[in-house]
């Protein structure tokens, strides 16, 4: 957005949500968007919540251009829109001539009502943003009524703040405290998904395999920690820092973020974890539920609203109320039952519309696999892997859900068909999507499966669209069976006419 002023001060409230302004101030001392800004007033009230932000302000702007000149009010603001409307009126006489822009999207309602007041002035803009997301708007008094007209203001423009700027911006760590942070590698991510697929995820062997033998030692989950952050490079997401810990006096961690990326206009913290629903249950690492409440609060604190986590969680799949309680939090999941399509869930976690082509490569990769094995998971050793919802224990009443198993796996899958084996019988349960008929499910089915098997008995179709029949077979032919049902792994099974499907 190109404005006609040219703005030689910026007045702004500051609150706990500091990512509006710093956004605002970013844009705003932009030449080609009114500045250099020579002059960042910004008021405070007495309360904590308000002036340490406001200090933490004085300091990014210090760092960031120290050709800025800070004011902060000689005394703390009254929570009115005279404690704000006074404190702005005395830094306008303070400095004369000079053209402003008020931020009026922090403090409370009462202080925004305030700085609303200067927008009828003609050397005066003032703007909002919605603290949850990137919508800016000018405010400006039309016949005495308050009016908002939209800006146009590209979020990425503060990806150019480095991570470490902005997480001391955001998180007043202790007194005798230090952050730490390591770079991201760049890594032939194709490469390493090919090894890891050859070595069945065992990440040692895969980095070795891949030719980064440097590496070879490190334990699995730091592996994968490299990994995604290769990923992320690949995405073309390149303000990324790994291994963050903020150390103590005598240098111990007391706090751990794998990943923090900076990316338009959101701070991405990714928590990875290898760990399996085995090693939870027996107290090796926190439980799952403390890990959700662990990341919400670290998520908050290094960015407020403007930061969104990410768990990634590759061997286990977590539950229902786990799941609820991540989603209450804002945090997203990436657990066994969605690892086959882990880099497409890290793309919409980052806002990517499509795959980089070395990333799409490594899909196809993946899916490759799956159709050939039948294993829908993925980036997870095979042995290492754990369901998220065992069998009851101690209850000889409890039913076991067979039919949940059956959508969850499905939906793992990506596809509308699932075929099970039990006691020498093979069943297959299936959407029926073109509401064929018996006769017509079973000519479709006999075009994929003859001559080694065909279905045995009735088939079952009911009102919800779905059907459900076994399959005679010999015992030697499962094999074959298994085969041709790969054929439409990720693929509607009965999804088209019955003359367009032609025998594998």
């Amino acid at each position: 957005m190109t404005e006609m002023l040219r703005y030689d001060a910026m007045a702004m409230l500051a609150s706990a949500q500091l990512w509006p302004n710093l956004h605002g101030l970013i844009h705003w001392h932009k030449p080609e968007h009114g500045g250099p800004l020579r002059h960042v007033c910004i008021c405070h009230t007495e309360s904590p919540v308000s002036s340490e932000p406001a200090r933490r302000l004085e300091r990014f702007c210090n760092e960031y251009d120290p050709r800025i000149e800070v004011h902060l009010p000689a005394t703390p603001c009254d929570l009115t829109p005279a404690g704000v409307r006074g404190q702005v009126t005395r830094w306008r006489a303070e400095l004369p001539d000079s053209n402003w822009i008020i931020n009026a999207t922090g403090g409370n309602k009462l202080m925004f009502a305030g700085a609303t007041e200067f927008a009828s002035r003609p050397d005066t803009t003032v703007v909002y943003r919605e603290v949850g997301d990137n919508a800016w708007f000018r405010l400006t008094f039309d016949n005495g009524a308050l009016e908002a007209r939209e800006l146009t203001i590209a979020p990425e423009e503060t990806d150019s703040i480095p991570v470490d700027k902005l997480i001391a911006a955001q998180w007043q760590p202790p007194p005798e405290t230090r952050w730490e942070f390591t770079d991201p590698e760049r890594l032939d991510v194709t490469r390493l998904v090919q090894a890891g697929i050859e070595n069945d995820w065992a990440w040692k062997k895969a980095f070795a395999a891949a030719g980064y033998e440097q590496h070879a030692s490190e334990k699995n989950g730091f592996l994968f920690e490299r990994f995604i952050a290769a990923v992320l490079l690949e995405m073309g997401i390149e303000n990324v820092r790994c291994n963050a810990k903020l150390r103590g006096a005598t240098g111990t961690p007391l706090q751990e973020i794998d990943l923090i990326a900076n990316h338009r206009g959101r701070l991405l913290v990714f928590d990875c974890k290898m760990r399996n629903r085995e090693d939870h249950e027996k107290g090796k690492v926190e439980g799952i539920t403390s890990q959700i409440r662990q990341a919400e609060t670290t998520c908050r604190r290094l960015g407020g609203l403007g930061a969104q986590g990410v768990l990634i969680r590759p061997c286990v799949e977590l539950g229902d109320d786990e799941q609820s309680l991540a989603n209450a939090y804002r945090l997203q999941v990436i657990d066994l039952g969605h690892s086959r399509q882990l880099l497409r869930k890290l793309a919409d976690f980052a806002g990517l519309r499509e795959l980089p082509q070395k990333l799409q490569t490594c899909e196809e990769l993946v899916d490759s696999h799956v159709r050939r094995t039948g294993d829908a998971s993925a980036y997870c050793q095979t042995g290492y892997r754990a369901q998220a919802r065992p069998l009851p224990k101690g209850n000889p009443l409890a039913m076991f859900d067979v039919d949940q198993r059956l959508k969850e796996h499905m939906g793992a899958m990506q596809q509308d068909w699932v075929a099970f084996f039990v006691d020498n019988s093979i069943y297959v349960r299936a959407a029926n999507p073109r509401s064929l008929n018996e006769t017509e499910i079973r000519e479709a089915l006999d075009a994929i499966l003859q001559p080694h098997g065909s279905i045995d008995g009735k088939v079952h179709i009911n009102q919800n669209a779905r059907c459900g029949f076994s399959l005679k077979h010999k015992p030697k032919r499962r094999k074959h069976i298994e085969e041709r049902l790969a054929k439409f792994l990720g693929k509607s099974l009965l999804g088209c006419n019955v003359h367009e499907i032609t025998s594998p």
